[in-house]
C-alpha cells in the first residue's frame, strides 16, 4: 500500500525537481526535452497555486527556460546558485570563488568519471553511494 499524498491547501507551494523527475534522465542534457503538454500542464499548476510553483534543477536558469519555453517560472537554476522570484527578478548567490577553486578539479573529474561511466555498459550495476538516495532494490546491489 503506497502511502497517500499529504491534503492540499492553498498556502502549499510546488519545488519541482526537472531531471529525472518531471522529465526522463537522458544520456546527456542536451537529449532532454519538454513537450507542449508538459509546459502545458506546469502552467496550468502555476495558475492553480496562485503562482505558487518554482522549478529546481542544476541547469543554469538559460537551460531551464529554454527546455520549457516560452514558460518561464520561478526557478532556483545551479543547485539554488542562481534564482528567479516570482516577479522575474533574478539573483546570484554570493561566495568567495576562491575558497572553491581547490575542490573544482575534483568535481569536474568526478563529473568526467561518471559520464563516462553511464555511457560505458557494464555487468552489474555500479554500487550507490547512498543505499537511501537509490531508486533500485537493494537486493540489486552487488556485495550488500
Amino acid at each position: 500500500m503506497s502511502p497517500s499524498a499529504p491534503p492540499y491547501s492553498p498556502d502549499c507551494a510546488f519545488f519541482l525537481d526537472i531531471d529525472g523527475t518531471l522529465l526522463e534522465i537522458a544520456e546527456t542534457p542536451d537529449a532532454v526535452h519538454a513537450d507542449a503538454a508538459d509546459c502545458g500542464l506546469l502552467e496550468r499548476l502555476h495558475a492553480a497555486a496562485g503562482g505558487a510553483v518554482a522549478l529546481v534543477s542544476g541547469r543554469t536558469l538559460a537551460m531551464i527556460d529554454e527546455l520549457f519555453a516560452p514558460l518561464k517560472l520561478p526557478a532556483a537554476g545551479q543547485h539554488g546558485y542562481e534564482r528567479r522570484d516570482g516577479t522575474g527578478r533574478r539573483r546570484r548567490h554570493r561566495f568567495d570563488a576562491a575558497r572553491l577553486r581547490p575542490v573544482a578539479a575534483l568535481l569536474r573529474d568526478f563529473a568526467r568519471r561518471s559520464c563516462a561511466r553511464r555511457r560505458t555498459p557494464t555487468r552489474s550495476p555500479p554500487r550507490p553511494c547512498c543505499p537511501a538516495r537509490c531508486r533500485c532494490s537493494p537486493a540489486r546491489w552487488s556485495g550488500r
